[in-house]
């Protein structure tokens, strides 16, 4: 049990946020309906302080807490100043109260005489000789606070995350969706594809089966639904569930499972790739890769409330597959597990044998891609271009393998797994006999290809690890070369398109006339692929990926170079067509995430805090000479520290512009406040000259300054 006086600053901040939740309810249920709604009624916004507000000042009531209890009480104090200004700015905007002496040019100055004097005054306190000059803990003697902090800060930050993820994915959308123009009812975004998806829904709600056979598909011929049905089911199941706890039938309830569950799907991909990332690049990496994958632009576009496609079912599955795929190379090793290789069945089996014994822990991870992976196959007839992506990631390593000398069992066995259980999981769906997508170009055919090369390459690899490389490697040279000539030559003779369906993966990048009225399906713009994923998160991805496969070609870290791989195709994938820059987002993500770590090490801006500590911190004196000099020293530090401010504030606002629905009056809302943000002195003219744009914000021109 801790000490009473150690849990006031707890009980205190908790005390700050339930005030200022209820305060805010009181509020809201003490204003008129105007009040309510926020309306605008002859140029005058009326409006409550919100949730966010109230959330916020709880937060930060929070950290000021943690300062406390670590005795940080000068940066308690800048936080609870800064934010106490804030407020009172805030609402002096939203009209709660009225001074006239703080409006117009006097008002500007001020308010910068209540910042100045409410700083200076801190550091008064904090360097009096009386009331300030406290020491901070020390390091061997933390808090409380801190020793649950740095046991528990990557959790808390990846579940927050995924909070924030989904709460931009729902918020705006919600209402829109269930208030569509005209009608009154539920709407969905996105055309055509997820009105098709509530119609295979609804078949299943009312027949219990999947909906095979579409009569007003080719009407009056009627098709074949050819989408698997994992998927849509999730969704129907979703609306069973839900009905009795909101008190309705499931035909009712199931609008909410296919508006809610793509934005669900869509925040959940934040743990399989916070876990990646923490992974193989450490616990900041893993944070980062959370937060950057939460408000990725081109990620939050195509799963927010209501835009119910398979998009983020999809990629939530196939992150996770590829997350233990790599823990399966990880945890494999190259290590040889057998003394002698041979052109045998017996030494095949015995290899196998092997590694399932010496390595449990590669085919568990093994086992559990394939079945990630074939979840994706029951989902979404493109799957294939996950596999494909491993296949050219493995067939890569194993070239070096047999350059280097190195074995490539382990590797090529678990590899061989995660396919053949990708394969069989499916298979029973798409080779129904209405279905027949077993030998569809753009269903099954592909995995076929990319299987029998895996188990060829890997037997090719196993049994002649002891060979001269340069025998192999010709032997499998020639070997392809056969192989790809017959199907060319089948292809040119018209008896069988193998080729066109490996050139272009499956018909996905083929430029026929059909595909020409495909919006997704044309190469994007450069700004919009730079947008989709922020200019900077591309760039360092990009760089993250050649860094990978480097150190993957040099130095055999095998999950650096599927890492790398992955990212760079995707960009490939990416330029060529629309529909893959929401596939790409994950590996943006997670090597961008890594960028960012290993630049902050490189630079050396992660030692500032030793220089500082070096420099003196035992008083708030000392703490703030020593600051100066260390950032002085830091020159690194500085330069980080405005690139980090830059992108998180792109990436921010480019993530909340994506979840805001086209033609809301949210975004106008956000684009005032992150307008009014800056200070009023930043924009005051003198003679001339303002530090930001004076130009007052028009909020009825229609225009918008920092989101579109």
């Amino acid at each position: 049990m801790l000490p009473a006086k150690q849990v006031l600053p707890l009980m205190l901040a908790l005390a700050v946020w339930a005030a200022a939740h209820i305060g805010t309810m009181i509020q809201f249920g003490m204003g008129d309906e105007i009040v309510r709604l926020g309306l605008t009624i002859d140029e005058v916004k009326y409006s409550h302080a919100g949730f966010f507000w109230a959330f916020f000042t709880g937060l930060l009531a929070m950290i000021v807490a943690f300062f406390c209890a670590e005795r940080w009480y000068t940066r308690a104090m800048l936080l609870s100043s800064a934010w106490i200004l804030y407020t009172a700015g805030l609402w002096q905007e939203h009209e709660y109260y009225t001074v006239d002496a703080l409006t117009g040019t006097w008002g500007v100055f001020i308010w910068l005489g209540m910042t100045f004097f409410a700083f200076v005054g801190t550091f008064y306190i904090a360097t009096h000789e009386k009331y300030g000059n406290w020491s901070n803990r020390e390091l061997n003697n933390p808090s409380a606070a801190r020793q649950w902090w740095s046991e528990n800060w990557a959790t808390i930050l990846i579940f927050s995350a995924f909070a924030f993820g989904l709460a931009i994915r729902v918020i705006w959308n919600v209402l829109p969706a269930m208030n569509a123009t005209g009608t009154g009812g539920w709407d969905m975004t996105g055309g055509s594809d997820p009105w098709y998806m509530k119609r295979a829904v609804d078949y299943i709600i009312a027949n219990n089966a999947h909906l095979i056979i579409d009569a007003d598909r080719a009407y009056p011929i009627g098709a074949i639904n050819p989408r698997p049905p994992l998927f849509t089911w999730s969704l129907a199941l979703g609306g069973f569930m839900i009905a009795p706890f909101i008190g309705t039938t499931p035909e009712e309830a199931v609008w909410w499972s296919v508006c809610a569950l793509p934005a669900i799907y869509g925040a959940l991909t934040v743990f399989p790739l916070a876990a990646m990332a923490k992974e193989h690049f450490g616990k900041g990496a893993g944070v980062i890769a959370a937060w950057l994958i939460a408000f990725m632009p081109g990620h939050v576009s195509h799963s927010t409330f209501a835009l119910a496609d398979h998009d983020a079912f999809v990629l939530l599955f196939l992150s996770t597959g590829f997350h233990f795929y790599l823990k399966a190379v990880k945890y494999g090793g190259s290590e040889r597990l057998t003394k002698e290789a041979n052109f045998s069945l017996r030494y095949l089996v015995e290899a196998t044998t092997a590694v399932f014994k010496k390595r449990p822990a590669a085919i568990s991870y093994a086992v559990m891609a394939g079945v990630s992976i074939g979840i994706v196959a029951l989902g979404w007839k493109g799957f294939v271009y996950g596999p494909g992506i491993l296949f050219l990631a493995f067939a890569t390593q194993v070239v070096l393998n047999l350059l280097k000398r190195r074995d490539s069992t382990i590797l090529a066995v678990t590899t061989a797994l995660m396919l053949l259980i990708t394969f069989a999981l499916p298979l029973p769906v798409y080779g129904h006999f209405q279905l027949d997508l077993i030998w569809d170009a753009s269903g099954m055919q592909p995995l076929f290809y990319i299987t029998g090369f895996t188990l060829a390459l890997g037997i090719l690899a196993v049994c002649s690890r002891d060979k001269p490389w340069l025998l192999v490697l010709l032997t499998a040279f020639v070997t392809s070369v056969v192989i790809f000539g017959t199907l060319w030559v089948l292809q040119f003779a018209g008896i069988y398109n193998g080729w066109d369906v490996l050139t272009t993966g499956g018909f996905y990048f083929t430029k026929n006339k059909i595909f020409g009225t495909i919006a997704e399906a044309q190469a994007p713009s450069r700004g919009m692929l730079f947008a989709s994923f922020g200019p900077i998160v591309f760039l360092l991805a990009l760089g993250a990926g050649i860094v990978g496969i480097w150190q993957g070609v040099r130095h055999n870290q095998v999950s650096r170079l599927i890492l790398g791989l992955w990212v760079l195709i995707a960009s490939v994938m990416s330029w060529n067509a629309g529909r893959f820059v929401f596939n790409a987002t994950p590996a943006m993500a997670v090597l961008s995430a890594w960028a960012i770590v290993a630049l902050w090490s490189v630079t050396g801006a992660n030692k500032f805090s030793m220089k500082w500590r070096h420099l003196g911190v035992r008083t708030p004196a000392d703490r703030f000479t020593a600051a100066r000099r260390a950032v002085w020293k830091s020159p690194a530090f500085s330069a980080m520290t405005l690139i980090m401010l830059l992108l998180v504030s792109q990436h921010a606002t480019y993530g909340l512009d994506s979840g805001i629905p086209r033609g809301n009056s949210a975004a106008n809302d956000i684009d005032e406040e992150i307008f009014h943000f800056a200070p009023d002195i930043l924009r005051y003219d003198i003679w001339d000259f303002s530090i930001l744009d004076n130009t007052p914000y028009d909020s009825g021109s229609g225009s918008l300054e920092y989101v579109s």
